[in-house]
């Protein structure tokens, strides 16, 4: 599923791909939310949660990863 982003303060958009929970995703549009960007990537919360399993990795002190 493909999203359009709309930031109406600065005038623009992106598209954002949806793999997980299009189902659920797709039910709770649309919805306002604020966007939080740390470089190239962006943050937002929902208006719902999801009940996805966190994914995460446990990694060690001074091991490499890639």
């Amino acid at each position: 599923m493909l999203i359009e982003v709309i930031d109406e303060s600065k005038k623009t958009s992106f598209i954002i791909k949806i793999v997980e929970a299009v189902n659920e995703v797709s039910g709770l549009l649309p919805f306002t939310t604020v966007l939080n960007v740390w470089k190239d990537e962006v943050y937002f919360p929902l208006p719902s949660e999801l009940g996805l399993k966190p994914n995460t990795h446990k990694v060690e002190l001074g091991r490499v990863y890639y």
